[in-house]
């Protein structure tokens, strides 16, 4: 067999050389456990992130309930008349919303068993075969080094064979995520700033947070709900919430009318940075497991 138990003709493992070995594992079990464990919180995030605006369009309130989210007297009223406002939209968008918030309840109600399922496709088609490589290798190799099986350590050469290749089919291939269609509809901050508040920022964060949240206040109530702002307080903040609800049924139509197949996290274009990161650590790794290497060929160790 290639691997067999040491019988003393190399050195041992150091300390500096367990540790990396140790740190390898931990980051392979890592990216393991998170193409493994995405159909039970990657997709159970994307899911609540995107039934969190239908439930506040719709005034669900009995959603928000056992959420996380503070549910206060005035968020309880709030949601009493988005639900007021959601009746007074068209039928047919209604129709549609609630089609697709149906939709979405159905996806969350998957077993346990889809999910495992969900797991093994996620694993087996979806993620990049140099990255499938990479971590059940980055794995069985530094175990077998640590446990000082025989020519172990020529083996630890393939994972940055396999990091460069990944990085290289990542930058030519990977997929660029566009920006969703809904959040075009957001404006910048220089937009808020310059065409809203109409003045300069101030100098501490807390005054920089509150007049970027007049400003974007301003434009709801503006372009959305298309009323001049108020002087009194707190029918500025009825504005503002009308035009918020507006706002968010256009989010939802622009989300409905734009739906494209999700483009899986593992075929989406990683930023150079962390693909270089990811190759250093590969050739660190070699570079000190390497020390310790005798003199010997491949084709010996073959």
């Amino acid at each position: 067999m290639f691997f067999r138990k040491k019988e003393g003709t190399e050195r041992g493992v150091n300390k500096a050389q367990r540790v990396l070995l140790i740190l390898q594992l931990c980051i392979a079990f890592t990216v393991l456990l998170g193409i493994l464990g995405y159909p039970f919180i990657g997709e159970l995030y994307e899911h609540k992130s995107r039934t969190l605006l239908y439930n506040e369009v719709m005034g669900n309130i009995s959603a928000f309930k056992g959420s996380g989210r503070e549910l206060t007297s005035e968020f309880q009223q709030k949601l009493e008349r988005n639900k007021k406002r959601f009746q007074a939209i068209p039928e047919a968008l209604r129709s549609l919303f609630v089609q697709k918030y149906d939709a979405l309840q159905k996806e969350a109600d998957r077993s346990f068993g889809s999910k495992m399922w969900r797991a093994f496709e996620v694993s087996v088609f979806e993620v990049p075969f140099f990255k499938q490589c990479w971590v059940l290798l980055g794995i069985v190799i530094p175990i077998c080094i640590l446990l000082q099986m025989e020519r172990a350590k020529l083996c630890v050469w393939i994972l940055p064979i396999l990091a460069v290749a990944y990085a290289t089919t990542n930058l030519f291939y990977g997929t660029v995520v566009e920006q969703s269609a809904d959040a075009k509809l957001f404006p910048s901050e220089e937009v808020i700033v310059r065409t809203y508040l109409k003045k300069p920022l101030g100098q501490s964060i807390q005054l920089q947070h509150e007049q970027l949240t007049k400003g974007w206040k301003i434009y709801l109530i503006e372009e959305w709900a298309h009323q001049e702002p108020s002087n009194n307080l707190q029918q500025f903040e009825v504005q503002a919430e009308q035009g918020e609800f507006a706002f968010n049924v256009a989010r939802l139509t622009m989300q409905v009318l734009n739906e494209k197949k999700a483009v899986s996290p593992f075929a989406e274009k990683e930023s150079t940075i962390w693909l270089a990161l990811y190759v250093t650590w590969n050739f660190l790794l070699v570079w000190i497991i390497g020390k310790n290497i005798k003199h010997e060929g491949v084709v010996a160790a073959i």
